[in-house]
């Protein structure tokens, strides 16, 4: 589905309870996004700061074309050898990845196992030592 020049500027923000604000005043909900791959289709697999990313990302890309995969201010800053790929992050994971070696949002020949700045990956796939929620504290 095509995003229109109008629809683009009318959306201001997405809210916290994951639905967008636009300038008519009207909410709507956001699709729920779940990998077509995940074993439990009932469990969400992406939260609310992801699904705002998702919505927010495709947007651009849709309005304003894909990404380089350079790492200029129109780049993704794609990488193709990185250490995390231990951890699941890596292209194939993401929901933007459109395999065998493409991406919806970042331009050219993409390596499932290479990474960029852009990634959007459920939780059910990355792996590490608190069960892919990292901290800061």
């Amino acid at each position: 589905m095509a995003v229109s020049d109008d629809q683009a500027k009318a959306i201001l923000r997405v809210l916290p309870d994951g639905t967008t604000r636009s300038m008519g005043g009207t909410v709507r909900p956001l699709r729920r996004v779940v990998p077509h791959d995940a074993p439990d289709v009932g469990k969400p697999q992406i939260c609310a700061r992801q699904r705002a990313q998702i919505v927010a990302y495709k947007l651009i890309a849709r309005t304003a074309g894909q990404w380089e995969r350079d790492a200029n201010n129109e780049g993704a800053h794609y990488i193709e050898k990185h250490p995390f790929r231990d951890d699941g992050i890596v292209c194939a994971n993401c929901v933007f990845y459109r395999g065998p070696r493409a991406c919806e949002i970042v331009k050219g020949e993409i390596d499932p196992m290479g990474i960029c700045k852009l990634w959007v990956i459920p939780d059910m796939y990355l792996k590490s030592d608190n069960g892919g929620n990292e901290s800061n504290a």
